[in-house]
């Protein structure tokens, strides 16, 4: 783990611009699916023979503008953009009626980038993230982007080592892009899925919902970090190992009246939309929340 105050820098450096103040912008192009994946509007048009028109480019590609850092301590590494937040906007892309018509609350959301992809499609989404910097620069981002987003979007000021939001606030779908870098924050973001699971299956239980279906869906794509250390005398990600320590402990925590089904898609099962190099260390993994 890198020590607090140390720069760390981003691979993702595609596209970018410097405007007069210093601060970076990058055009993320991205190829839209090819199959008929429709955004969520209330004011759909249709066509003479009764098809949705889909509005899109001619080269069958858009943008999304997002301002960032280059380069941050640690502490403030969501004010880059990171290749998990790319992989989880391609598997969004490719699987758009997951997402179609859900309310989605993004953990740690950052710069935005993947709560306002996902907002072409979502009902509602809640970019969340803490401190007034990261949270301004979402909300630039969010503005900067409207043309593209579709949802009802809020970007929302979440402590995961406070308390939740209020009780209105009921995702279907969880997002936890990048957020596996520091063991302490990982140990957060997990009581904090485990206290969202914990609500959606009271509501879930309350309202009789169906037991084949997930009452609750929580993405997590990251990208393993490898490093040499001398007290190994190895390679080793001890924050990926702590991460796998706390997926398997939510699931070995999930009460009588729910059960957690943790699933891993590999990186040949998500066709590329972005324009990025892959990492081999990149992963998403998938926890499905059920009602017994």
């Amino acid at each position: 783990m890198q020590a607090a105050g140390e720069v760390v820098l981003s691979d993702v450096h595609l596209y970018k611009t410097v405007d007069t103040d210093g601060v970076v912008i990058t055009r993320f192009q991205f190829k839209v699916s090819a199959e008929d994946h429709t955004k969520f509007n209330d004011d759909l048009k249709y066509d003479q023979d009764g098809d949705i028109v889909v509005s899109r480019s001619d080269d069958n590609r858009d943008v999304i503008t997002i301002s960032h850092e280059m380069s941050t301590v640690l502490e403030s590494v969501g004010l880059q953009v990171w290749r998990g937040a790319l992989l989880m906007c391609d598997y969004v892309n490719a699987n758009t009626e997951r997402f179609a018509g859900k309310e989605v609350l993004e953990l740690g959301c950052g710069t935005g980038l993947t709560s306002i992809f996902v907002a072409q499609f979502a009902k509602i989404v809640y970019a969340t993230d803490h401190g007034e910097k990261i949270l301004a620069l979402c909300q630039e981002n969010v503005d900067r982007n409207v043309s593209l987003i579709s949802a009802h979007m809020h970007v929302v000021d979440l402590n995961w080592f406070e308390r939740l939001p209020d009780d209105r606030v009921n995702p279907n779908i969880l997002l936890a892009c990048d957020c596996i870098y520091d063991n302490d924050m990982t140990d957060a973001l997990f009581r904090t899925i485990h206290c969202f699971i914990q609500r959606a299956k009271t509501q879930a239980v309350s309202r009789k919902a169906s037991r084949g279906h997930p009452f609750l869906v929580t993405y997590i794509p990251l990208e393993k970090r490898l490093n040499f250390t001398t007290e190994d005398m190895d390679v080793t990600c001890k924050e990926y190992d702590h991460f796998k320590i706390c997926l398997k402990e939510l699931i070995d925590n999930t009460d009588k009246h729910a059960k957690c089904v943790v699933k891993q898609v590999f990186l040949d099962e998500i066709p590329l939309c972005f324009d990025y190099d892959r990492s081999e260390q990149l992963e998403l993994w998938i926890v499905e929340s059920y009602v017994l």
